[in-house]
């Protein structure tokens, strides 16, 4: 372990002897002083200095416990013994002695001390000064007391981090088998003794371990003979807002009181390639967990992760020939209807009512995109079982068959929307069509306008082609025409006047048309009262003669303020 390691676990056991001399609490206070006057160059950030508070307070309460920090290295520590000036110094060995003593000598190697200080006055940097290279742990000691409250302390911690390293190898060992996720959950529940449930993003049950006397209370044994979350569960879950939490934690990792229990949950989220998978859900109970219980769930989610990854497991069970169908579409490969019906019925794609296109992309870059998106395309196939899919270089294309025309399952809030947004991904979909045949015209609708969606909405998951056709048609026009020329000249007006008298008309106008019939939400937009903007749109009809009762009229004006926006 290294020594800011061993510092945060030496915090967790507190050497409970008393301090009997007043002496230190006034000593404790110059230490205090000392860590918020040091030099930026020597000293912590603000979390260190939070734990000199801590320090100052917890002497003020005669409690001896670990104090500061100066590390300038992450070496690794591998023992420790006491400090002897006949010894000479090596790395990797933890030596603890009183300042006064480390004080008699001098050395710029890199070596780690947990430091006694007798005499904290001056003490700090005079070790700093006499050892440059080195990382301290300094405690305010009493010289009168015993070393060996510190010996036995600090025993309990190499012995606790050998033990989690045994657990880890133990882990490791497990997965080598090749015997499967439930083998490694097993393991895992034997090592650590706390009740182990994994589930994956439908909230199916992949493994789990252990049964609890109290068992009614989360339903482990109804759990394990259904196969999936019960409902009470997963209620409770989405009360306590575990899933939340963790997707917001920097740590990936959830631990409270679970509601309704007296049990504690520690829970963490699985990913592959960025995509979220499963969720581990360990119940405290044989023990209190530690930092160490919550790296061994840690490690184990990164186990259960590479599990989900080896073969028949997270690998979709998609056959290749559905895949090569799909991309012989995309490319109008099948010319002959006769051609296309036979495969379709070959490989048992459903009758088409209702067809679209799905292009999904990444919303960042993605070396490992191809491994992204089969594991995305696993997802998808549970939450919309009558799609097939293929890989277009940068991004991942579906074609979906549906019995309606309801696009409920594409809506912001929905579970595919939610899916992608966690997944740092975004999709587009076509219009609706009904001949297979057509498939490339509709894949490429998603392609045109796919600038346009990460400009002017980047943040939603899921955007339809209808949202910017307007600027496909505009588009379509430039390439042989100036844009400029298809414009209303009230607008390019309209525009002069504002900018020379600094006055808002455009933009009214621009709200009025796209909510015509919604005056109340135009004037919130434009953060006005609605009287004011009443106001602005008579004024704007008296001074450019703007019939706005016209539809055409109201077409035109908004079909060129919508051309204006691809100019900006």
């Amino acid at each position: 372990m290294t020594i800011s390691h061993f510092k945060e676990q030496l915090s967790q056991l507190p050497m409970k002897y008393r301090q009997q001399s007043t002496q230190k609490t006034a000593e404790a206070d110059k230490l205090h002083e000392a860590h918020k006057t040091a030099e930026s160059d020597k000293l912590h950030d603000a979390q260190k200095t939070a734990e000199a508070d801590k320090l100052h307070e917890a002497h003020k309460t005669a409690q001896i416990v670990a104090g500061s920090i100066f590390s300038r290295s992450e070496e690794e520590i591998y023992t420790f013994m006491p400090f002897s000036k006949d010894a000479p110094l090596e790395p990797h060995i933890l030596y603890i002695g009183c300042s006064t003593d480390l004080l008699l000598h001098e050395s710029k190697l890199t070596i780690n001390f947990l430091c006694l200080l007798d005499s904290p006055e001056q003490i700090v940097s005079e070790c700093t000064k006499h050892y440059p290279n080195a990382n301290f742990i300094f405690i305010i000691w009493d010289h009168n007391l015993s070393k060996q409250p510190v010996y036995d302390t600090t025993t309990r911690v190499f012995l606790a981090e050998n033990r989690y390293t045994s657990q880890i190898n133990r882990l490791v060992a497990a997965s080598n088998t090749n015997r499967g996720l439930q083998y490694l959950i097993d393991e895992a529940y034997r090592i650590n003794k706390s009740p182990i449930i994994v589930m994956d993003s439908s909230y199916r049950i992949l493994a789990m371990y252990g049964d609890l006397p109290a068992d009614e209370i989360f339903d482990l044994s109804a759990q394990r003979q259904l196969g999936y979350i019960t409902e009470h569960n997963l209620e409770r879950m989405k009360r306590d807002k575990i899933f939340e939490q963790l997707r917001h934690s920097d740590t990936n990792l959830h631990y409270g009181k679970a509601s309704d229990s007296d049990f504690f949950w520690a829970d963490t989220l699985v990913y592959i390639h960025g995509i979220e998978v499963a969720e581990i859900g360990v119940i405290e109970y044989d023990h209190q967990f530690t930092n160490y219980d919550f790296e061994f769930i840690h490690f184990l989610s990164q186990l259960v992760a590479w599990e989900m990854q080896k073969k028949n497991f997270s690998t979709p069970h998609h056959s290749q020939m559905h895949s090569i169908f799909l991309s012989e579409l995309l490319e109008q490969r099948l010319i002959n209807p006769k051609a296309v019906e036979l495969r379709r019925r070959m490989l048992g794609w459903s009758e088409p009512k209702f067809l679209y296109i799905l292009s999904i992309f990444s919303s960042a870059q993605q070396r490992d995109f191809l491994k992204k998106a089969e594991v995305f395309s696993a997802q998808l196939s549970r939450l919309m079982p009558n799609c097939h899919w293929t890989i277009k270089g940068d991004h991942l294309v579906l074609i979906i068959m549906k019995d309606n025309h309801l696009l409920d399952e594409f809506l912001p809030h929905s579970p595919l929307s939610e899916r992608l947004k966690r997944s740092k991904m975004y999709g587009i979909l076509s219009n609706c069509f009904s001949n297979l045949s057509d498939a490339k015209k509709y894949y490429e609708q998603t392609l045109n306008v796919k600038e346009y969606k990460t400009y002017f909405s980047p943040d939603t998951p899921i955007s339809f082609y209808t949202d910017f056709y307007i600027y496909h048609i505009a588009k379509i026009i430039s390439e042989t025409n100036e844009l400029k020329d298809f414009c209303h000249p009230l607008i390019h007006e309209i525009q002069s006047y504002d900018n020379e008298n600094h006055t808002n008309y455009l933009e009214t106008l621009a709200e009025y048309l796209t909510h015509i019939d919604n005056p109340s939400l135009s004037a919130q937009n434009l953060c006005i009262h609605k009287n004011t903007f009443f106001y602005r749109m008579n004024k704007l009809k008296e001074l450019f003669s703007v019939d706005l009762k016209d539809g055409i009229e109201r077409m035109k004006l908004l079909l060129t303020i919508e051309f204006m926006k691809l100019e900006k």
